[in-house]
């Protein structure tokens, strides 16, 4: 039967199924929301412009576009008040924190209060996600904190003004500014010896070939025509 003298009910019959079946084969459909963590399920279809969506928490949105459950940017209101807001993590202080509100209405600015009853404003989430918080009156215990960083190089924090600004010291007396996140992951460069570039050094061109729990090797090359593998504390007293 020709599309010219197909009768206007078998018309809507043939399109009515073709609606089942696509409507069928998206019911079900699921993918990962990242932004938030949660899965994503199409529960209703009554097409493209016209989805019902349901979290894997349960909470359910209607008439979206599929355009955009494909993208995984349908968005969950409130999702970030329904999550962060009594969140409470245990810091590394020892004292647990608890998010009380957002900075300027913003998810990734939080305001937390302590167990002591302190309350700071303006935290990075990342920060109290990482258990790194600390409050006014625990600021300078960071004062003298010692951990290995890249390297195996020994650094110890001589100013401490908030997270993201504090000031360390390697065994060998070089300084060099940093975040206290970067401090405790223990992924700070030493100032010369660096573990990630080429660099320059008493007429060596170095770079990092080994890391071990103990000692880092350096791939050298000197003016004078050396060649060699030799450690932090050989370059120093070539």
């Amino acid at each position: 039967m020709s599309f010219i003298t197909m009768k206007r009910e078998d018309l809507s019959k043939r399109n009515h199924e073709t609606f089942l079946k696509n409507a069928t084969s998206h019911i079900g459909e699921t993918i990962h929301n990242k932004k938030y963590g949660l899965d994503m399920t199409i529960v209703a279809w009554r097409g493209n412009n016209d989805i019902d969506v349901q979290f894997s928490d349960g909470f359910l949105t209607t008439n979206q576009y599929y355009q955009l459950f494909k993208k995984g940017t349908i968005k969950y209101p409130n999702y970030y008040q329904k999550y962060r807001i009594n969140e409470t993590r245990t810091m590394k202080s020892g004292l647990t924190a608890t998010i009380i509100g957002f900075y300027n209405g913003s998810p990734s600015r939080v305001n937390i209060k302590f167990s002591d009853g302190s309350i700071r404003e303006n935290v990075p989430y990342r920060d109290f996600r990482s258990g790194i918080c600390i409050n006014q009156k625990t600021k300078t215990n960071r004062i003298g904190e010692i951990r290995k960083q890249l390297g195996s190089h020994i650094a110890t924090i001589i100013e401490y003004k908030d997270n993201a600004n504090i000031t360390v010291r390697f065994e060998d007396n070089q300084i060099k500014k940093t975040t206290y996140d970067s401090f405790i992951r223990g992924i700070i460069d030493h100032p010369i010896f660096n573990t990630r570039h080429q660099f320059n050094y008493k007429g060596f061109s170095c770079r990092c070939r080994l890391i071990t729990d103990n000692e880092t090797y350096f791939i050298v090359n000197h003016s004078d025509g050396f060649q060699g593998i030799l450690t932090p504390s050989e370059l120093r007293t070539y």
